[in-house]
């Protein structure tokens, strides 16, 4: 099932003919690596500035914007099919850490890894997906 995000982001970066595949075997000066590079850096500096001003909406905005950009950047970089499936992996990792209901915290708060729990295999899919 495609979520609206993923299909509103697709759209639009085919409609910007921003899906150009660069991938990492070209050189970081790109300039679609650079603009999505550039486009994160943005929209992090804004989230961040709305969050220490306590700008609820702003900080919502931003955090729209940064799914959406960093989205359409996995898109460039590997393709719709391959970017869903990493995505995938990486939510199959991080469901990983639920172990019976619960999730081990670590003293900041932070959700550590369980016994057994396994990173995903993002290199696999791009062994399997790229050719």
């Amino acid at each position: 099932m495609t979520s609206s995000i993923e299909l509103s982001t697709w759209s639009f970066m085919m409609a910007g003919a921003q899906l150009s595949n660069i991938g990492f075997g070209e050189s970081f000066i790109d300039p679609t690596r650079v603009l999505r590079r550039d486009l994160l850096a943005e929209e992090m500096s804004e989230y961040v500035d709305a969050e220490i001003n306590d700008d609820l909406v702003e900080v919502l905005d931003g955090l729209a914007d940064i799914i959406v950009i960093a989205l359409g950047s996995m898109y460039a970089y590997v393709g719709r099919t391959v970017a869903t499936e990493i995505l995938d992996e990486v939510a199959r990792s991080n469901l990983s850490k639920v172990v019976d209901g619960r999730v081990l915290k670590n003293d900041a708060g932070k959700i550590v890894k369980p016994r057994g729990w396994t990173a995903p295999d993002i290199a696999g899919i791009l062994k399997a997906g790229i050719q």
